[in-house]
């Protein structure tokens, strides 16, 4: 068994919190953008009236780029546990268990491994910082995903 527990440093907070600000931003904005071109058409051939809607499309994917950092940071987790071919993330509003087949790729960002899974069991809440390990070594955490690890600089 591996486990990881305790919160993350403040410059690994930031850098996921933005990460997942970007990620919610982008994900609100396509569909806004595809449900604005049809009050586009609507304002040049009628009323301005349709005017609305094309602002509240703009700004609701705006708002997740406002909102406060508290919010996202409970979207990181406080536990990572591996055993017996699963990997669990807990955090204080989530459980989420999957898989160690399921992972695609572990990314080493030199003081932390972000795990990324394959579609369709994408999540953002496996994030385990190195000096955060209670139960196991970084050697047995890379003996177990060896081959998927890419290494990466900031």
């Amino acid at each position: 068994m591996i486990r990881f527990y305790g919160e993350l440093s403040k410059e690994n907070k930031k850098i996921f919190v933005i990460k997942i600000k970007i990620l919610l931003f982008l994900c609100f904005l396509l569909p806004s953008f595809l449900m604005i071109i049809p009050f586009i058409i609507l304002v040049f051939t009628n009323s301005l009236i349709y005017l609305l809607p094309i602002l509240l499309f703009i700004f609701i994917p705006i708002v997740f780029l406002i909102i406060k950092n508290k919010y996202y940071e409970d979207m990181l987790p406080n536990e990572v546990i591996i055993k017996d071919n699963i990997i669990i993330s807990i955090g204080v509003k989530f459980k989420y268990v999957k898989e160690i087949l399921n992972i695609s790729k572990v990314v080493d960002y030199g003081d932390c491994y972000k795990i990324f899974f394959k579609f369709p069991h994408k999540n953002q809440s496996f994030i385990c910082q190195k000096d955060l390990i209670v139960e196991g070594s970084i050697k047995d955490f890379e003996k177990l995903f060896a081959g998927k690890i890419k290494k990466v600089k900031r």
